[in-house]
């Protein structure tokens, strides 16, 4: 197993990118040179490299860094805690569809549907913009439009395994459903969950990223990557770093999650190991 991580390099950087990620976000405080909103109108719209603001400031004279820094909390916090909600909601709807079927099955398949047939983003979109801006509302908003791709996957899983000679000896044995579902079932189905958390944790950073640029986030002045980049987008003949560099972050996040999920997949499913 360890040789196969070492082996694993969309693990292992994946990895990395993770780790540094979450360990920035974790000791922003710290790490931060600056008060993220700290403003010095004397020094606003400073480029990259000038004396003490190692990448510039933006058009309130805040640490571009500093700002940076933060916004990883924000975005990952989102990111994590929605895809948990999407994930326990997907879990739970996703045992009861593929280990009953019937007409259970078919009710939580159209429930599946209809959320499928909306974009993620559009779907998150819509629940954010009726419930209102705010932290809570973002993570439901992501969690809801997580939880059909959750879903989905679980019952797939479930079917494969629900007719195994194990499942049918438990209930001839006299084992009750949540038992079976409990002890039998859900370790059977856990790796793919474990690969699709990982991946989706970089889908709604992104998801994220995208409310926030259109407003539907966290409220200002609380710096996310996604309002650094609507802040900066009105600057970007005269500063544009202010853009590039949270659209980087953002980028480096979700393909750290991406390769992290990956290398999960091919480390976790019999099928892709060579």
């Amino acid at each position: 197993m360890n040789k196969r991580v070492l082996k694993s390099r969309p693990l292992v950087l994946g990895g990395f990118i993770v780790i540094s990620v979450v360990m920035v976000a974790v000791f922003a405080p710290l790490i931060a040179p600056m008060d993220p909103n700290s403003q010095s109108l004397e020094n606003r719209l400073s480029g990259w490299g000038t004396p003490g603001y190692i990448l510039g400031t933006d058009q309130y004279g805040r640490d571009l860094l500093s700002r940076l820094i933060h916004g990883a909390r924000i975005s990952l916090l989102a990111g994590v805690i929605a895809v948990a909600v999407g994930a326990v909601a997907g879990l739970v709807l996703g045992l009861l569809s593929g280990y009953f079927g019937g007409w259970v099955d078919l009710v939580i398949g159209r429930i599946f549907d209809v959320l499928l047939a909306f974009p993620t983003i559009l779907l998150a979109l819509a629940i954010v913009a009726a419930l209102g801006p705010s932290m809570t509302n973002l993570i439901i908003a992501i969690g809801v439009a997580t939880t059909p791709h959750f879903g989905r996957v679980i019952r797939g899983a479930i079917l494969a395994v629900r007719s195994r000679d194990y499942i049918v000896a438990a209930e001839a044995f006299g084992a009750s459903d949540f038992y079976t579902m409990w002890r039998h079932v859900l370790p059977n189905v856990l790796p793919p969950v474990i690969v699709t958390t990982s991946l989706g944790i970089g889908s709604a950073i992104q998801t994220e990223a995208t409310l926030s640029f259109l407003g539907l986030g966290v409220s200002p002045p609380t710096p996310t990557w996604g309002n650094i980049i609507n802040d900066g987008q009105a600057y970007l003949g005269i500063a544009p770093g202010i853009s590039l560099f949270a659209g980087a972050a953002i980028v480096v996040a979700v393909v750290g999650f991406s390769l992290f999920g990956d290398g999960l997949r091919d480390l976790l499913d019999p099928r892709v190991r060579k």
